[in-house]
């Protein structure tokens, strides 16, 4: 008797809700497309921008004829000299570089940036930034090998960052060892167990992001690294541990922030979506700068 009953309800159950459902054609609104701009110069190096449009599910980025956009760069100790870029090869492309090697950006500059496509619907877009001066890592207080096995080999540091040289800017901290060819290996983030509140693992792109005003009074960071297979040192260009650290501009944190958030995000059907930070309001994407040192120190065995 009791099997019929709960037999009887769930079919019940079930034809109450197959009345409830409704198939439900979702209409996707078609919008004007507009300018994306991802425009990174790093100190001393040729820099070069990536110009392109938004695009939905129906459709595709527009493409540019290349004497039909504009990218302009200007120094505002420079004003009355504009730099030209130019698109790669001279053909329908999206990146645009420098003609001839000689132009490289230095710290404490502003730059202002303009793009414009000609006899097109969309609107220029402009930016500025601020190229901040280089940062540093205070000190090293121990940089040592911790658990090992077949499987990987883990690094526990603990450092103390210094502050920031320009008010407003933060850090980017990739760490990374060198094998005997001279090649860059980058270990993972295992787990940080200092200043986690200051810092985003990035998970678009290596290392790590600080938010000095998120440390203690000591800037004081301790963390471990995991490689993904055991390190045998005897295969590595020498036994220190590299540290790239860039000093980056506001815009640079919150862009790339949002874009490790997006890019995880995405990972999974049951997340929140997250839109991605930019910096202009007639456009997308982001105009930074970033200053770089080089940093090592040895790894105690």
């Amino acid at each position: 008797m009791n099997q019929r009953f709960t037999l009887l309800l769930y079919t019940l159950f079930c034809v109450a809700f197959a009345s409830c459902y409704n198939p439900v054609d979702l209409e996707l609104e078609n919008t004007e497309h507009q300018l994306v701009v991802i425009a990174e110069m790093e100190e001393g190096k040729k820099p070069f921008f990536n110009i392109s449009t938004t695009f939905s599910v129906n459709s595709q980025p527009e493409e540019f004829e290349p004497n039909t956009v504009f990218v302009t760069l200007m120094e505002a100790s420079n004003e009355n000299t504009p730099i030209e870029f130019r698109p790669q090869g001279g053909t329908n492309q999206t990146m645009f570089f420098l003609p001839g090697n000689s132009y490289e950006p230095q710290v404490g500059e502003t730059f202002s940036l303009n793009v414009r496509v000609e006899d097109s619907n969309f609107d220029d877009i402009t930016g500025t930034t601020t190229m901040p001066q280089r940062g540093n890592i205070e000190t090293f207080n121990s940089v040592k090998i911790g658990e090992t096995n077949s499987d990987f080999t883990e690094i526990d540091i603990s450092l103390n960052m210094s502050e920031t040289p320009d008010e407003g800017s933060f850090y980017h901290l990739t760490p990374y060892l060198l094998d005997d060819n001279g090649d860059q290996i980058f270990p993972d983030f295992s787990s940080i167990t200092v200043g986690k509140n200051g810092t985003f693992v990035l998970s678009h792109r290596h290392g790590i992001l600080i938010d000095n005003n998120d440390l203690d009074d000591t800037n004081l960071l301790e963390f471990t690294l995991r490689t993904i297979s055991p390190i045998n040192f005897d295969q590595l260009a020498d036994s220190n541990l590299y540290f790239k650290l860039n000093t980056v501009a506001e815009e640079y944190y919150r862009y790339y922030k949002s874009v490790s958030k997006q890019f995880e995000t995405d990972q999974s059907p049951f997340t929140v979506p997250v839109l991605s930070y930019s910096q202009f309001d007639n456009g997308y994407g982001v105009f930074t700068a970033f200053s770089s040192e080089i940093l090592d120190t040895p790894i105690e065995l």
